[in-house]
């Protein structure tokens, strides 16, 4: 009798990725960069399809100037990324939609009381928009900051990488 792997071992379909994520992998002195080398690469090495959702204010975080300047850690993003691209494991993910609004929930959170005040970012606040819209199809996050997305990762069903 042939035995499975069992399904829960399997890494999710379409898996939306935060920013430290790509820091990490590509940062050898980043504290997370083994598990974002591990991330990635049984990601890479699995035999069933599987893609990494990008939004673009990822992009914009990822490839900032001290990372740009960097020509080893660019020409290695950039082989990664067309190699991802070419063999349709990379997807863009439209955020257009919810940059105002993540705009403005910057600006209302300055009017918290302490108590209350969550510092994300504005991309944060896209991402977890991105998570929590039903139209948009995920099923994995990564991201070293799971606390900022525990709960619309929770209500949506969506598994993430810790």
């Amino acid at each position: 009798m042939r035995t499975r792997k069992p399904i829960a071992t399997r890494l999710p379909q379409r898996i939306l990725v935060d920013t430290g994520v790509f820091l990490a992998y590509y940062e050898s002195s980043d504290r997370h960069h083994l598990q974002a080398v591990q991330l990635v690469t049984t990601w890479w090495r699995q035999p069933y399809p599987s893609r990494l959702i990008v939004a673009f204010p990822v992009l914009y975080e990822t490839l900032n100037t001290r990372f740009v300047q960097d020509r080893r850690r660019l020409d290695l993003w950039a082989h990664d990324w067309n190699l991802w691209r070419t063999r349709g494991r990379l997807e863009y993910c439209a955020d257009e939609p919810y940059r105002l609004d993540a705009l403005d929930q910057c600006a209302a959170e300055a009017q918290r009381p302490p108590q209350h005040f969550r510092a994300l970012s504005v991309v944060d606040r896209i991402l977890r928009a991105l998570l929590d819209d039903p139209l948009i199809h995920l099923d994995g996050l990564w991201t070293f900051n799971p606390g900022d997305f525990a709960d619309v990762c929770q209500r949506r069903d969506i598994r993430m990488n810790t």
